[in-house]
């Protein structure tokens, strides 16, 4: 699980968070999920402010925007193990290094 940290200005609202994880040698491993948080006070809560009103004009004045923790998860099928231990073995180190892309 990696914790991915989400910022965006007050008039926008993230609808989706997702990625895909690649082994170093670019093979796809998995998807990654967000995990829901269990309640807003785990810091995934964003309000959206229309543009232009007063509210809206001294909150971009002073800089604030908006930010937010998502935990991702990627969930491994037996084929992915697998595949893992393979990377690390070819590894002098006995490392993997994965490569998170997110939409």
């Amino acid at each position: 699980m990696s914790r991915l940290k989400v910022t965006c200005e007050l008039d926008e609202v993230p609808i989706s968070v997702h990625g895909l994880l690649y082994s170093e040698d670019g093979r796809l491993i998995a998807q990654s999920l967000p995990r829901v948080p269990r309640s807003t006070s785990q810091g995934f809560s964003y309000d959206l402010m229309a543009r232009m009103s007063a509210e809206y004009e001294r909150q971009k004045l002073k800089g604030v925007v908006q930010v937010g923790y998502l935990n991702l998860v990627a969930f491994l099928d037996h084929d992915a193990m697998r595949y893992i231990e393979v990377v690390r073995e070819k590894n002098p180190k006995h490392d993997v290094v994965f490569k998170l892309v997110i939409d």
